[in-house]
């Protein structure tokens, strides 16, 4: 995954803006159509009938967390909470310039 929003907004422009430019209204009913070579996102639509929209299942939510971290979480997955704690799948890593000054600011400590 690459660590820089600069490499995701430009595969989300490169993907939407191509799609439309080559394939029109066509793209918009059917985005799986268009399958560009991104440089760190992998688009993956799907919809659970003909009645619904369609999900990007190739992207990620991510979530940053009060104690300065970031988790990445995979849309269409939601697990109870208990097993959320304990999942080993979820990944975590410091948000990039935190400190232990921010930390206890999150945590509501006067330091």
């Amino acid at each position: 995954m690459a660590e820089s929003f600069a490499w995701r907004g430009f595969d989300i422009a490169w993907y939407f803006i191509g799609g439309i430019a080559t394939g029109g209204k066509g793209f918009l009913k059917d985005p799986g159509t268009f399958n560009p070579e991104l440089l760190c996102l992998e688009p993956d639509f799907r919809r659970s009938s003909r009645n619904n929209g369609y999900e990007n299942r190739g992207m990620f939510i991510l979530h940053y967390r009060k104690d300065m971290t970031i988790e990445i979480l995979k849309p269409g997955h939601q697990a109870p909470e208990e097993e959320m704690n304990d999942r080993k799948e979820r990944v975590s890593f410091p948000f990039s310039g935190s400190s232990e000054r921010n930390r206890a600011r999150w945590e509501g400590r006067q330091d």
